[in-house]
């Protein structure tokens, strides 16, 4: 027994998971930030800053929000199984 119930450590499992995407998500855009006023410089986010527009940009969060919860939510299906 994990000391919570099934739902809530469901709950718990989706949030964590919802977390990391979020976490590595604004981490990116730190690095591609601090690529852009110079502070290092790697091609391929100077390719991102060039081409990707703030649609693309939230487009992007949205698509990797939803997979994270569909993701979680197999994991967790999958994990508490009967």
């Amino acid at each position: 027994m994990l000391g919570a119930t099934e739902k809530i450590s469901r709950h718990l499992l989706i949030i964590e998971l919802i977390t990391v995407s979020n976490i590595a998500y604004f981490l990116l855009l730190l690095l591609i930030y601090f690529n852009y006023i110079g502070v290092f410089n790697v091609d391929i986010l100077d390719t991102m800053l060039r081409y990707l527009t703030l649609g693309d940009y939230i487009l992007l969060y949205v698509i990797i929000t939803t997979m994270s919860l569909l993701v979680s939510e197999k994991f967790a299906k999958s994990v508490f199984k009967h």
